[in-house]
């Protein structure tokens, strides 16, 4: 015997148990699915819906499988999505790393090219000078030479102080060391003033007197200059 419809609705203590948010979604598109869920017997209910409304219950039970089947699929299709999307992120992460060491590598090269110009070519040393009266003047000019030869070299006047001292050797180092601090500073207004101390240690008092005994002392034919010219 068939059932009635009254024993179609549940009445025990099942219809007291709160259904999961996803059939409560469904519930008005599957009315006999949320009664077979909610039921005092579900396999009497179950027995009693088919032998009484089976097509409607097969009908409501396709279209809930059809769209758990589509609900499924749009499942799969947005996992599918979201790896595609990881690695496409992945990806661009790589290229972004890439773009960055590349460009690390155009400023240092960039920074290289524009910190460090090109120096004029070095112009030889004078030698040491340790404060013989007839080696200053070659000492002098060939100082001269260096320092406007590499000009670039020593661009401040403490620059060219230095290095006018460190081509001193001797008792000329000795006359100028007191000027030098501890923390190497040079306390000369300039190279000229240090120039003209070596000057009046070590240079001719008298330019224009020494060069006139030069030429006395010169001799023509064994005979000296003076005598020479008197006759």
């Amino acid at each position: 015997m068939a059932p009635s419809n009254a024993n179609l609705t549940p009445t025990t203590s099942r219809t007291n148990t709160p259904l999961p948010s996803t059939i409560n979604d469904f519930s008005s598109r599957f009315p006999l699915l949320r009664a077979y869920h909610t039921a005092a017997d579900p396999l009497n209910y179950l027995t009693a819906t088919i032998s009484s409304h089976s097509n409607a219950f097969a009908l409501e039970l396709t279209n809930f499988i059809n769209q758990a089947s589509q609900a499924s699929a749009e499942l799969h299709s947005f996992r599918s999505l979201h790896q595609d999307t990881a690695l496409e992120l992945d990806s661009l992460r790589l290229v972004n790393s890439d773009l960055q060491t590349q460009r690390d590598g155009l400023i240092s090269a960039l920074s290289r090219t524009n910190l460090t110009p090109s120096r004029s070519a070095e112009h030889p040393d004078p030698k040491p000078y340790s404060g013989g009266r007839a080696d200053l003047p070659l000492f002098l000019s060939n100082l001269a030479l260096k320092l406007k030869t590499n000009s670039d070299w020593y661009p401040t006047p403490q620059d060219q102080m230095a290095y006018t001292y460190s081509r001193l050797e001797g008792k000329a180092a000795g006359q100028l060391k007191h000027r030098i601090r501890t923390d190497g500073t040079i306390t000369f207004e300039s190279v000229e003033e240090i120039l003209q101390i070596l000057r009046q240690s070590y240079g001719d008092v008298d330019p224009a007197f020494s060069a006139q005994q030069r030429v006395i002392s010169l001799r023509q034919n064994s005979t000296p200059t003076d005598i020479y010219l008197a006759e």
